[in-house]
């Protein structure tokens, strides 16, 4: 059980701030492993933009080059990729390069698993 504040601000003591923390690490272990917890602040990171979303959408239909997708989302070159950089660190898209283009696709299994689009 969580300690309340009172609406006097009244503050927990520090031990009742620890035992708060153990219980909340004993009922979510995820919070005792750090590189998890990076890996999810990547993934909402990733997540919280509308052009981001937008260029979810636009990879949920199939397999784009940096340039169909400025384009497509008539956009500054720069500010796409990096918005591109936030979804691949987000392990949202991969890309591949062939040749001089380098083309994204959406990991289906990510964005399912989340329900990103829906």
């Amino acid at each position: 059980m969580i300690p309340r504040i009172d609406r006097a601000g009244a503050r927990c003591s520090p031990e009742d701030c620890r035992a708060t923390m153990q219980a909340a690490q004993s009922a979510l272990p995820v919070l005792d492993d750090p590189a998890v917890l990076e890996r999810r602040a990547r993934l909402f990171k990733a997540l919280g933009d509308t052009t981001r979303l937008r260029i979810l959408g636009l990879l949920s239909e199939r397999e784009m080059c940096l340039c169909e997708i400025v384009d497509a989302l008539q956009g500054a070159e720069s500010t796409l990729t990096h918005h591109l950089r936030m979804l691949l660190e987000g392990g949202l898209i991969s890309m591949r390069r062939e040749g001089k283009f380098t083309y994204f696709r959406i990991t289906a299994e990510l964005v399912e698993h989340h329900r990103v689009l829906e």
